[in-house]
């Protein structure tokens, strides 16, 4: 199966199969490896450079983020923020402005061009990325690992959701915006995902983005969750809450009112950073 697009044809029934809605300009630094990424914001908490690391024989990038006042005595959330196509790991450190609301609570890893979504996992060196920079930021630095979260923004969160698929327990929980269920599909169209396991999920999705998307991969997951398929209301108050999940593994579904594809939504990240701090 290739790149899905709004039309494709053999979509699931409620899913439009929208892998991306296009390439996004969230903008690129031209960073090289271990440079500052950017000047960072006033009052800033955070150390932001580029670094690089081997997968499979291949380099690739990443940005990181770790606090100016890390303590290795203590164990931090790691956060692995995904941005879309046509976007850049350096671009979406200010695109999704994570770092605004976690302060210096977390450790954040933004993979650069973590996208195919559809080679098998062993071959697949986007999504094997994720993987081998977990591992070896658990090496470096003193990671929570019940907090191995994940934050993805339209094909991002597609990839998210490929991992969980894929790579079941690899991340803990995941915030997807403007994107769906797995791609993974069996030859019915219906969601192949025969080994995952539920997750604590927050899914948001725009009004004018088709939201029936982001409601099919909520579902999806509410139901590997062990949910019931009614939803109670949640905060914040454009959100519901999937009844009776599994202890640890709520799903939320969220519209948001008046939201096109792009931008992200504006409140993606703080209310994702409070969400994640329910967990």
């Amino acid at each position: 199966m290739g790149a899905c697009s709004d039309d494709e044809p053999g979509a699931a029934p409620g899913d439009p199969a929208r892998a991306d809605a296009g390439a996004v300009p969230e903008g690129d630094s031209g960073a090289r490896d271990g440079e500052v990424v950017d000047p960072p914001p006033a009052g800033s908490k955070m150390n932001t450079t580029t670094e690089t690391i081997d997968v499979d024989g291949a380099p690739r990038t990443y940005v990181l983020s770790v606090p100016k006042a890390y303590d290795a005595a203590r164990s931090y959330p790691l956060i692995l923020a995904l941005h879309g196509d046509g976007g850049t790991a350096a671009g979406f450190v200010a695109f999704a402005k994570l770092e605004a609301s976690t302060g210096d609570e977390a450790i954040i890893a933004y993979p650069e061009g973590s996208i195919d979504l559809f080679t098998a996992y062993e071959q697949n060196r986007d999504q094997r990325l994720i993987e081998v920079m977990i591992l070896a930021l658990k090496d470096r630095f003193s990671i929570d690992a019940a907090k191995i979260w994940g934050f993805g923004y339209s094909k991002g969160g597609y990839q998210l959701n490929e991992i969980a698929c894929k790579k079941p327990g690899l991340i803990t929980a995941m915030a997807i915006h403007a994107g769906g269920a797995p791609q993974s599909r069996d030859g019915n169209g219906a969601v192949d995902c025969p080994n995952a396991i539920g997750l604590a999920t927050f899914v948001t999705h725009g009004e004018l983005d088709d939201p029936n998307g982001g409601r099919f991969g909520a579902d999806y997951w509410a139901s590997r969750a062990g949910c019931q398929q009614t939803r109670s209301p949640s905060s914040p108050a454009i959100c519901e809450a999937y009844d009776g999940c599994a202890a640890g593994k709520p799903v939320v579904f969220c519209v948001v009112p008046n939201q096109p594809h792009y931008p992200m939504y504006g409140e993606a990240a703080a209310h994702s950073w409070a969400w994640f701090k329910t967990l």
